[in-house]
């Protein structure tokens, strides 16, 4: 299954992509509602980093690997171990002027029970 969203924002793609590398950034990300947990200190993601996470309440450990980093454009997720079968998700942020860019994300997944 794949699920795609674009977003139009009133920043450069440089700093949005710097933003979302940075130490704190996955947990801004999160919604209140959202039961995925981070694992330790967010000290942001770089080319091969892993990260351990938690699906709450059942604290189903996730494993995600970032990987496919293009500097101020692109960087994925990988799902090492987790809860689905695959999960991909690409942060793709491609400039439209120097203040405004398309930030577009991509998740292509499948669930564990998925036929």
């Amino acid at each position: 299954m794949r699920l795609r969203a674009r977003s139009r924002l009133a920043v450069g793609a440089p700093e949005l992509y710097a933003w979302h590398i940075a130490p704190g950034a996955f947990l801004n990300l999160l919604p209140p509602w959202e039961t995925l947990r981070l694992v330790g200190a967010d000290q942001g993601i770089s080319p091969g980093c892993l990260r351990q996470l938690k699906v709450t309440p059942l604290r189903v450990p996730w494993w995600a690997y970032h990987d496919e980093f293009v500097q101020d454009r692109q960087f994925r997720d990988v799902q090492q171990r987790g809860p689905c079968r695959r999960w991909e998700h690409s942060h793709r942020f491609e400039p439209e002027t120097e203040n405004e860019c398309i930030l577009t994300d991509e998740v292509d997944f499948e669930l564990p029970l998925e036929p």
